[in-house]
């Protein structure tokens, strides 16, 4: 679970770094509160 969650996180990190815009990494941080409680 734990690698799943760190994958989904850094990958919206870079999306977010490359377009230069924050909702991705915000959407990551939802995602993975959903995953942690599921």
């Amino acid at each position: 679970m734990a690698d799943g969650v760190f994958l989904l996180v850094e990958g919206c990190m870079v999306t977010a770094g490359i377009s230069g815009n924050a909702d991705a990494a915000a959407q990551a941080k939802g995602a993975a509160a959903q995953l942690l409680i599921a």
